[in-house]
């Protein structure tokens, strides 16, 4: 296990800012259960942060934890938003195909 700074507790079991602060600093985006958007990005085969960003702006998409100018999504947030986008495929009936003109002026 790598050496990580311990949150020191006071007696009413309340956390100092700056020990919250100093603590959050030593973790990775995927330790809190979050995904930052270039790699969100990635896993959806996207070459960059442009499509997140407009859904973010415009409320769509899964729901973004924004810290200063970056995006953190919570995995179970994207898990939930692709759950509600997902549907079953709709059977289309066959296409009925044209004839060409050349066939119609043939069959004249």
């Amino acid at each position: 296990m790598t050496d990580r700074k311990k949150i020191a507790k006071t007696n009413d079991d309340k956390i100092e800012p700056s020990q919250l602060l100093d603590t959050l600093d030593t973790l990775e985006p995927s330790q809190l259960g979050l995904i930052d958007e270039a790699s969100l990005t990635r896993q959806f085969g996207y070459r960059g942060r442009r499509t997140l960003r407009i859904w973010f702006s415009k409320g769509r998409g899964p729901k973004a934890i924004k810290i200063g100018t970056k995006l953190f999504f919570r995995i179970s947030s994207v898990q939930e938003w692709l759950s509600s986008i997902e549907r079953a495929p709709v059977a289309q009936p066959p296409r009925k195909r044209k004839r060409s003109t050349a066939s119609a002026s043939r069959a004249a």
